[in-house]
């Protein structure tokens, strides 16, 4: 009985939580903060905590609610110190900051073509998921030279 009621926990824990993670990319000196609150995640140029530290107004919004929702991109660390978010899925532009920018191939087979022109040397590039282990084992594999910290 013990054990059933310490699975039960462990399982309404694990649906009910929220998730709230703080995530900085840092690439040669230029920083992309991740803030992950509940089902949505929010890109900012430069280091901040929206806390001590304040966020710009401009950000790009990540959704993933719902059952089957996902979200996934990457972050691509231009010479120029900009930060190119090249997407699949569920991201958004607020604002008008051009130092951190949405780009989205227009047709499918471009993002192809670059997605395996990258596979296996990441370099300046980090993949972005809501699924944090599957974001860090694919920039593993593929050797992204990005430093990423994930504080709790």
């Amino acid at each position: 009985m013990l054990k059933f009621i310490m699975k039960l926990l462990i399982f309404l824990s694990f649906f009910s939580c929220k998730r709230n993670v703080l995530t900085y990319y840092e690439y040669n000196g230029v920083v992309i903060t991740r803030i992950d609150k509940e089902a949505a995640s929010f890109f900012y140029y430069g280091k901040c905590d929206g806390k001590k530290i304040k966020c710009s107004a401009s950000f790009i919004k990540g959704n993933f609610s719902g059952r089957d929702g996902y979200m996934l991109g990457y972050l691509v660390f231009q010479k120029d110190e900009k930060v190119k978010m090249v997407y699949g899925e569920s991201l958004n532009q607020i604002g008008k900051d051009t130092s951190l920018f949405l780009f989205r191939n227009k047709r499918n087979y471009e993002f192809i073509d670059w997605h395996d022109s990258i596979k296996g040397n990441y370099n300046n590039v980090v993949q972005i998921s809501n699924l944090l282990n599957n974001e860090k084992q694919m920039n593993l594999e593929n050797h992204s030279k990005v430093k990423v910290i994930y504080i709790k």
